[in-house]
């Protein structure tokens, strides 16, 4: 009976959960009878236990500019002039690797870059964002990388065949249970801690879950 109910039953912001029969078939298979009412979304942060580092404080929401791969690619004198007119101390979040493995900016761990970008022009944008004292975060794409997954074959996730484990877009997904990868993603996290960014943000920090 919870089964066959379970797909009748109505959540309201007044009236809480109740049993709606009018509702056709054709509603029942997966479509959006009513859209979500979006308001004042809030931040839900996961505390992992007893390995969880404490900050000492209440976590609040923050608020920023995210500036993507693709506008540095294609609009990077306005995403330039948009930054210059954000307030110092605004959290400036910025994609500094692909997750093929290019760089967006001059590195010391990797000689692969973004074709597509002025890397010299991406190391000065670097440091204005810094001497204007923004609050920035390197955003970084973790266990799944191409290129430093093929030249470091022991460094993958290899399947029964014998060769590594791709995804769908084509990348090769580092094993984090290896001390390379850890010793690789450090040395990412600290470089990027010496160019002066106040955070790094690791992506795609999980196992893949496709087949």
């Amino acid at each position: 009976w919870l089964i066959w109910l379970g797909r009748f039953v109505v959540y309201t912001r007044n009236d809480g959960a109740k049993l709606d029969f009018s509702m056709s078939n054709s509603q029942l298979k997966g479509e959006i009878v009513r859209k979500p009412i979006i308001e004042n979304p809030i931040s839900i942060y996961y505390n992992e236990g007893d390995q969880a580092i404490s900050t000492g404080r209440q976590l609040e929401q923050m608020k920023g500019y995210y500036i993507t791969r693709e506008d540095l690619e294609s609009n990077f004198e306005q995403v330039k002039a948009q930054v210059r007119i954000l307030e110092s101390g605004t959290p400036v979040m910025v994609d500094m690797k692909s997750i093929y493995g290019n760089f967006f900016y001059s590195s010391s761990v990797s000689d692969k870059r973004n074709g597509d970008l002025d890397i010299e022009a991406m190391d000065a944008f670097i440091k204005s964002l810094n001497s204007a004292g923004f609050y920035t975060i390197a955003r970084v794409p973790a266990l799944r990388d191409f290129h430093y997954g093929l030249e470091n074959v022991q460094y993958g996730l290899p399947v029964a065949a014998g060769y590594l484990w791709m995804d769908d877009a084509g990348c090769y997904w580092l094993n984090p249970a290896n001390d390379g990868t850890v010793s690789y993603l450090a040395q990412i996290a600290n470089e990027l801690k010496n160019l002066g960014f106040d955070e790094v943000v690791f992506t795609d920090f999980c196992l893949p879950n496709d087949k």
